[in-house]
Parts: structure tokens; sequence; C-alpha cells
């Protein structure tokens, strides 16, 4: 029997025994949401499920996850009043070196250090220079660190949210799902 043959033979064995139902009480929901552009950019296509699953495709990129426990009488309702930091940190979990805070960090620890009289001016003045340029990378801070003669070191670099996935929770789920979430769930009488 060819691949093929048995994937068609699996998909035809799927479909006679029916839908997996998430309870037996409910048939799960899905909603289909999109967004066209805006000009030149701005467009999504987003699904929710009754289970807390959220996908989206759009101009911002492709984001997946599931809300399992989201707390909320409609998985809908869970988008309505939803912080920026909260669902990037869901789908996007991976965040990117952040080199302005870095350098910000650091240079508020030598000044520190020097106000409690810990570091010597000079040292001061030289630590200042080194890390004029930690802000260009993290390879650039992984490099600093091993010249540093500060402790800890390793521990004055910041992240922050990929800012591709801030950018779509702010101008998709916020600015344009949540008022069409608000929107359907009262023309429901759900709110």
């Amino acid at each position: 029997m060819t691949h093929e043959v048995r994937e068609e033979k699996e998909m035809n064995q799927l479909t006679q025994e029916g839908p997996v139902r998430i309870s037996d009480s409910n048939e799960p929901k899905i909603w289909r949401y999109y967004f066209p552009n805006e000009g030149y950019e701005g467009w999504a296509e987003v699904i929710l499920t009754s289970g807390g699953y959220f996908s989206a495709v759009s101009d911002y990129g492709n984001y997946a996850y599931a809300w399992r426990c989201h707390g909320e009488k409609d998985f809908r309702m869970f988008f309505l009043n939803i912080e920026t930091d909260y669902v990037a940190s869901k789908l996007c979990p991976r965040a990117v070196y952040d080199g302005e805070a870095t350098k910000k960090c650091i240079r508020e620890y030598i000044l520190d250090m020097r106000k409690q009289g810990l570091m010597e001016k000079d040292e001061a003045r030289e630590e200042w220079e080194s890390c004029s340029d930690v802000d260009e990378s993290d390879f650039v801070f992984g490099c600093w660190c091993t010249r540093t003669e500060i402790s800890d070191a390793w521990e004055m670099s910041r992240y922050r949210a990929d800012p591709q996935v801030v950018a779509f929770v702010e101008k998709i789920v916020q600015a344009k799902l949540a008022p069409a979430l608000r929107a359907q769930l009262r023309e429901e009488g759900l709110l």
C-alpha cells in the first residue's frame, strides 16, 4: 500500500468515526475573523475555538496558543482586556536583546558603585567607556562580560518582547479583534 493510499484510508476512517468532542454536552464552536489591510499593512486572519485555541496568520507574523484555563465563561471574553506583555509572552516566548536597556543598567551600576565609594574614579571611567558598544548586540555584550572587572556582569543583560509580536498584539488583538469580539458578544447578549 502506498503512502498516499494509506493516508486517504486513515482520513476516511477518521471521518467515519466523527469529530472528537471537547465535552459531551457542548459542540465545539469555531470563530473566524478577517481584518483587511489598512494602507499597506495590518491584515490578519484569526481563529478562536470554544476550547481555548487561538491562531493567527498576519502581516505581523503567525501565532498559535491554547489557553485551556482562561477563566471566562466564553473564550472570546478573554481577549477583551488582555495585556500586551502577557499575550506576547505566550505567543512568542523568546525575547530579544535590548542593548540600550543593558547599557543603561551597566552605567547605572557604575554610578551607584561610585556613589558608594566602591569604585575608583579611573576604574569607573574605564568601565564606562568599555561598555559603550554593548548596545550593538548580545554578542558584543558577551565579549564585554569577558573583559570587565564588574562581578556578575552577565546579570546586567536586558531583554524585551519581540517587537513583531508586540505590534501584532497592539495593532490586531487590541485594536481590531477586541472591538469585533465586543460587538459580537453584545449582539449575542453575552455582554
